[in-house]
């Protein structure tokens, strides 16, 4: 996929609480460059963006474990190697249901804990 294909296609995004509710990464790493994305989708469900790339021409942009854990449903396009990558950040996604289990707790306590040791520290 090349730059001028992103002004091209509609993109869906998946939005996670305290890394892009504000601004999507895919503006922003495509702004200097001069390309709008088309966003015809936003939402915190991964299903919904799975379930409605499967019915509609949509790109999700995400990352390269995402897309080996999805298996032969879904097929990917390799971006030019010259366009900008986000790097840098991680997540942990978990079920709302699961948000006050202690080891959910823990989890992300140990994580803080590691990213803080390390100088890193959350947006």
């Amino acid at each position: 996929m090349k730059l001028e294909d992103f002004a091209h296609y509609p993109f869906a995004v998946h939005v996670i609480k305290n890394w892009n509710e504000k601004e999507q990464h895919i503006s922003r790493l495509l702004k200097p460059l001069n390309v709008t994305p088309r966003i015809q989708l936003r939402t915190t469900h991964l299903s919904v963006i799975l379930d409605a790339i499967e019915k509609r021409e949509l790109l999700f942009p995400c990352s390269t474990h995402l897309i080996e854990q999805l298996g032969d449903r879904y097929s990917s396009i390799a971006i030019d190697q010259s366009l900008p990558l986000l790097e840098g950040n991680f997540g942990y996604v978990y079920g709302v249901k699961w948000r006050n289990e202690p080891m959910i707790k823990w989890l992300e306590k140990t994580i803080d804990e590691l990213m803080q040791s390390l100088g890193i520290h959350r947006d």
